[in-house]
């Protein structure tokens, strides 16, 4: 989210807003990350061609590459945005469940709005039977019974306060 956007005051109303600004997230990052493999595989392409210290400086270039972590930037902004709208929804989850990983948190943020197991392994970049190990990890560290639904827990649990 950049700085001149505002998340809207109430969260019910805007699940479907949240699930789209996720979705371009995950797809501008997969833009970005296209990109940034065309710029490796150049660079691996010039640093065969190259010796002494262009090839070190190449093969440093691309170690520089390899270590950025856009990926989370983008996760850490859906996170903010997610949590002011749905009012500091995943700051209560997380000091009532401290040990839930950030894994955890974002499945639960998109369960609460509620999405189905294939669009948020969609969104997550993984497949669908991950997602619905987390949902068996989550109903553990929960204490609910299999037939209790995550999506009624997060909502009912941690309602948006009025």
């Amino acid at each position: 989210m950049t700085g001149t956007q505002q998340a809207p005051a109430t969260g019910h109303a805007y699940s479907s807003d949240v699930a789209d600004y996720a979705r371009q997230l995950v797809l501008r990052d997969l833009k970005r990350s296209e990109f940034i493999h065309e710029l490796r595989r150049e660079l691996h392409r010039l640093g065969e061609q190259t010796s002494g210290d262009v090839h070190v400086s190449i093969k440093r270039i691309v170690h520089s590459i390899d270590s950025l972590e856009h990926h989370e930037s983008s996760w850490n902004d859906f996170m903010t945005y997610f949590d002011q709208i749905h009012g500091g929804f995943l700051t209560r989850l997380s000091a009532r469940h401290p040990e839930l990983t950030e894994t955890e948190l974002r499945v639960c943020a998109f369960l609460r709005l509620p999405m189905t197991s294939k669009d948020v392994a969609s969104i997550m970049g993984c497949s669908t039977r991950s997602v619905e190990k987390h949902r068996e990890r989550l109903r553990k560290k929960f204490g609910l019974t299999p037939t209790q639904r995550i999506h009624e827990y997060l909502n009912t649990t941690f309602a948006t306060p009025k």
